[in-house]
C-alpha cells in the first residue's frame, strides 16, 4: 500500500504528530489542504476529543480565511476496504451538539470552541463549513451515501443557526470522505503537482506565444464553456497546484464571485472585457494554426495537464453558474509550461490572487523581519520565518520549535497589554501599520521574542497537561475550570497579558521598557526558557480564572472590562507575592531587564 499512497510515507515520517494519537491523521490532512505551518499550536485550539465531546474529535477555525471544520476521524492498523460507517453517521450528533445546542447545554470540553465558531457566524466571516470523515480506507458507496445525509443535517442546521443569529448571508456547506485517494490527491497538490493530466484541443481566435529554456507561454482567450465543461468533470482538482479553492458567492453585488455568474449569463459578449482571466499551469503545450473555409485563420492550443494558480474564483463562477455559457462569453488565459520546480513555486507565489496568502507575508522582506531573521540563527532549537513560508523543496517543511510570525504577532500584541487585537486582530497586526508598529519597531529583538513566545509555549502545554489530566479522569480543584477557559484561544492572549502586567510585582523593580525584557545566560533554549515560565504560572495562574471567565462572556473587547479584571489579578499576586516569594524571586534571578546591557543577538 505504501507504494500505492506517497502521502503514507510522508504520513508516518511524522514523529512530531504521534502525540495526537487518532487525531493525528486530522491534523495531517488539515495541514495538507490548508498550509497550516504551526500545526502544533492549531491542535492545542482544535482538538476537542475526549468525555462528553458529543463526537466532535477536532474543530478547526480560521476566522482570517473564513473556514471551519469539523471533524471525525478513523485510522486502523488493519487492512481494511471500508472505514467504519458509525463513525460517518456520528457526525449528525456533532454537527446538532456544535451549532444547534444551547449554551449552557454544551460539555465544557467542546464549549469555548463551540463559542469561538458561533461567534465568528455571527460576525459573518465564515464562508465556508467543512465536515471531514477522514480515515485510512478507500473511500467507499456507502461512505459517501452516509455523508450526504450528514451534509443535508449540516445545512439545515446551518441555515437555522443563521436565522437565530440574524446573519443574511450563506454559508457554503460540504460533507467529505478524505480517505486514501483523497489523501494521496492532497498530498501530491502540496507538493505543486498537476492533478488533471487530461488533453485538451483548444481553439481560440489567436494569442502570443513566448519561451525560455525554462519555460514557454501561451496567452489567448478561451470559451467560457470550456471551462464550464472542464470544470465539471474535474472541480477541485483543477486547483492541484494551488491551495485555496472557489470561495463560493453570496447575493451581494460587491461579492465579485455573485457578480462573475451575472456577467457570464447576463451578459457573456461583455465577459472576455470585465474579467482579469485565468492563469494555468501545464504539463506540456503545442500550438497550432488551421484554416478555415473562409480564409480566416484560426490558432488552436494543445495542452496536457491543467492547474489553475490565478483565476479559481473565475473559473469556479463559471462551473457554478448553473448554465452553460454561451459561445459568445470568452475567457483570457495564460498557459505556462515549466520544467524548473523553483520557477513554478515562483509561479504560483506571484499569481498570488488565488493563494492563501498571509498578511505577515508582505512584511517579510522589511528590514525588522529582516534583522530579527539574522538574530534568530543565535538561536539553534527554534526557527523564525519573519512572513517568509514554505520552499518548493519540500510540501510540508517541518521545523524544530517554528516560530509562526502570525503567532509571534499575537503573543506580542497580548503581551504588550491589547488581548483583544491579539485576539481579533491576527490579520490587522501585520496589515495596519499602527499595529504592527507596536510589536514590530526598533526594540524588538529575537531575544524578548523567546522571552514572550516561550510564555505562550508553557501556557500550550499546560493545557495540553490539564487535557490529559481531563481524559483520564484525574483533574482536581479548580483545573477542569482553567481547562474551560484555557480552551477559548482568547483566554490565552488574556492570561499572558496578565503575567506581562504582573511582572512589576512578580520582580521587584519597575521596568522602564517590557520589550528590553529577556531571559539571561548563554543557554538559549525555548524549551529551558518553557520551563521558567512553567514555575511562575503554577503559581498564579488560578487567579487567571475571573479575568477568563470575561473572554467566555464576550467581553474581550470592553477595554474597561480588561483593565478592571487585569487590577483584580494584580491585587491578587500582590497579596500572595511572600507566598510565592521563592517562585518568582527564582524567575527574577533569569530575567535580565538592563536595557543597556550588551545585546549579542
Amino acid at each position: 500500500m505504501k507504494e500505492k499512497y506517497s502521502f503514507l510515507q510522508a504520513f508516518e515520517s511524522r514523529e512530531d504528530l504521534v502525540q495526537y494519537g487518532s487525531e493525528a491523521l486530522t491534523l495531517f490532512g488539515l495541514q495538507l489542504k490548508y498550509s497550516i505551518e504551526d500545526i502544533h499550536s492549531v491542535a492545542v485550539e482544535s482538538i476537542t476529543d475526549g468525555p462528553n465531546d458529543k463526537k466532535c474529535d477536532v474543530i478547526y477555525l480560521d476566522r482570517e480565511e473564513g473556514i471551519i471544520v469539523l471533524a471525525q476521524s478513523f485510522f486502523t492498523q488493519k487492512v481494511a476496504t471500508t472505514a467504519k460507517g458509525n463513525k460517518a453517521s456520528d457526525l449528525n450528533t456533532a454537527i446538532s451538539w456544535l451549532l444547534l445546542a444551547k449554551d449552557k447545554n454544551l460539555p465544557d470540553i467542546i464549549k469555548p470552541r463551540a463559542m469561538e465558531v458561533r461567534d465568528a457566524i455571527r460576525e459573518g466571516v465564515i464562508e465556508k463549513f467543512e465536515v471531514w470523515y477522514i480515515h485510512n480506507c478507500p473511500e467507499s458507496e456507502p461512505i459517501s451515501e452516509e455523508l450526504k445525509q450528514v451534509e443535508l443535517s449540516t445545512r439545515l442546521a446551518m441555515d437555522e443557526i443563521l436565522k437565530q443569529l440574524d446573519v443574511k448571508h450563506e454559508v457554503k456547506v460540504e460533507a467529505i470522505e478524505i480517505g486514501l485517494n483523497k489523501l494521496e490527491r492532497l498530498y501530491k497538490s502540496s507538493k505543486n503537482t498537476i492533478l488533471v493530466t487530461d488533453e485538451f484541443d483548444i481553439r481560440t481566435s489567436g494569442g502570443y506565444y513566448e519561451s525560455t529554456g525554462e519555460w514557454e507561454v501561451f496567452s489567448c482567450n478561451v470559451s467560457a464553456a470550456w471551462i464550464y465543461d472542464m470544470y465539471k468533470e474535474h472541480a477541485d482538482d483543477l486547483y492541484s497546484a494551488n491551495v485555496r479553492q472557489y470561495l463560493g458567492s453570496r447575493k451581494t453585488v460587491s461579492n465579485i464571485n455573485y457578480n462573475i455568474k451575472n456577467t457570464v449569463k447576463d451578459t457573456p459578449e461583455n465577459f472576455l472585457v470585465y474579467n482579469n482571466g485565468i492563469t494555468a499551469l501545464v504539463n506540456s503545450m503545442d500550438i497550432g494554426n488551421r484554416t478555415t473555409r473562409d480564409k480566416k485563420v484560426i490558432q488552436s492550443i494543445n495542452i496536457k495537464g491543467i492547474s489553475i494558480v490565478n483565476g479559481a474564483q473565475t473559473t469556479g463562477a463559471i462551473g457554478n453558474s448553473g448554465v452553460k455559457p454561451s459561445d459568445s462569453a470568452k475567457v483570457p488565459v495564460r498557459f505556462i509550461a515549466c520544467n524548473s520546480p523553483a520557477v513554478v513555486e515562483n509561479i504560483i507565489k506571484y499569481n498570488n490572487s488565488q493563494n492563501t496568502i498571509y498578511a505577515s507575508d508582505f512584511r517579510s522582506s522589511d528590514s525588522i523581519q529582516t534583522r530579527l531573521r539574522d538574530e534568530f540563527k543565535n538561536y539553534e532549537d527554534v526557527t523564525y520565518l519573519g512572513g517568509r513560508r514554505g520552499g518548493y523543496s519540500d510540501a510540508i517543511p517541518r521545523y524544530r520549535n517554528l516560530l509562526a510570525a502570525d503567532r509571534v504577532g499575537q503573543v506580542l500584541m497580548a503581551f504588550h497589554g491589547e488581548p483583544a487585537n491579539a485576539t481579533h486582530k491576527k490579520k490587522d497586526i501585520w496589515e495596519r501599520n499602527e499595529l504592527y508598529s507596536k510589536v514590530f519597531n526598533d526594540s524588538i529583538s529575537a531575544s524578548h521574542i523567546m522571552f514572550v513566545f516561550s510564555l505562550y509555549k508553557a501556557l500550550m502545554s499546560y493545557k495540553t497537561n490539564l487535557l490529559e489530566k481531563y481524559n483520564s479522569k484525574n483533574l482536581i480543584g479548580k483545573e477542569e475550570t482553567i481547562l474551560k477557559h484555557l480552551s477559548h484561544s482568547g483566554s490565552i492572549y488574556m492570561i499572558i497579558s496578565l503575567i506581562s502586567a504582573s511582572l512589576e510585582i512578580m520582580i521587584g523593580e519597575k521596568i522602564v521598557n517590557r520589550f528590553d525584557l529577556k531571559f539571561k545566560g548563554e543557554e538559549k533554549s525555548l524549551q529551558k526558557y518553557e520551563e521558567y515560565w512553567t514555575n511562575v504560572l503554577k503559581a498564579c495562574i488560578h487567579f487567571t480564572t475571573t479575568a477568563t471567565k470575561e473572554v467566555l462572556e464576550g467581553n474581550l473587547k470592553k477595554v474597561n472590562v480588561v483593565r478592571e479584571r487585569t487590577e483584580d489579578f494584580l491585587n491578587y499576586i500582590a497579596a500572595t507575592r511572600e507566598v510565592n516569594e521563592k517562585i518568582y524571586n527564582e524567575f527574577t534571578e533569569k530575567v535580565n531587564t538592563n536595557k543597556f546591557m550588551v545585546n549579542f543577538n
